[in-house]
C-alpha cells in the first residue's frame, strides 16, 4: 500500500511527539546515513544537503531505507520536543498523490521557487515542500513545536536544506 508523503509526515510527527528524548547527533551519524544511502545503489544518486542550518547541526540524524527518508530530530529541551525535518525520495507519482491529499483537506498548494528549484509548498498538519527531480518526488517536511507559531523558522530551515541539496557521489 502506498502512502502519500504528507501522510507519512503526519505519522512521523505523531511518533516523534510520543518518542523518548533523542541524543544529540554527531558528524558520524551523518556519515553513517550517507553510507546507508550509498548501499541502496539508487540511480540517480539521492540528493543530500552539503551542510545543515544551525538548528539542525546537532540533531540526531537517522535514515529509514523503507521510506527512503532522512530525519533530523532536534531532540528535547526539558520535557519539550523541539521538532524535526525530513528529506524523502519517492516515485514521482507521490507528488500527485500529495497534491490531491492537500486539496482534499481544503488547502491550496502554492508553487514557489527555492534556490534554482520550482517546488510546491504543501500544508496539512505538517508543512513542507515537494517537487520532481530526476524522475523522483523529493519532499522536505517538518515541524518545530516551540517558538515557531507560524512555522516561519522551520520553513526557513527547509528552504535552506533545499538550496543546499546535491547528488551524493557514487
Amino acid at each position: 500500500m502506498r502512502f502519500p508523503l504528507l501522510l507519512i509526515a503526519l505519522t512521523i510527527a505523531a511518533a516523534a511527539a510520543m518518542s523518548a528524548p533523542a541524543a544529540a547527533g554527531t558528524k558520524q551519524d551523518t556519515q553513517a546515513v550517507i553510507e546507508q544511502i550509498g548501499w541502496m545503489k539508487l540511480s540517480p544518486t539521492m540528493l543530500f544537503p552539503r551542510s545543515l542550518p544551525p538548528k539542525l547541526r546537532r540533531s540526531k540524524v537517522t535514515f529509514d531505507a523503507d521510506l527512503v527518508q532522512v530525519m533530523w530530530d532536534r531532540g528535547t529541551s526539558g520535557d519539550r520536543r523541539l521538532g524535526y525535518i525530513t528529506l524523502s525520495r519517492a516515485p514521482k507519482s507521490r507528488l500527485a498523490d500529495d497534491l490531491e491529499t492537500v486539496h482534499a483537506r481544503g488547502d491550496n498548494p502554492v508553487r514557489v521557487k527555492v534556490g534554482s528549484r520550482h517546488v510546491w509548498k504543501l500544508c496539512g498538519h505538517v508543512c513542507g515542500y515537494e517537487w520532481i527531480q530526476d524522475a523522483q518526488a523529493y519532499g522536505v517536511f517538518g515541524i518545530y513545536y516551540w517558538d515557531d507559531p507560524r512555522g516561519l523558522r522551520v520553513a526557513h530551515d527547509q528552504r535552506t536544506i533545499i538550496r543546499r541539496l546535491h547528488h551524493l557521489p557514487r
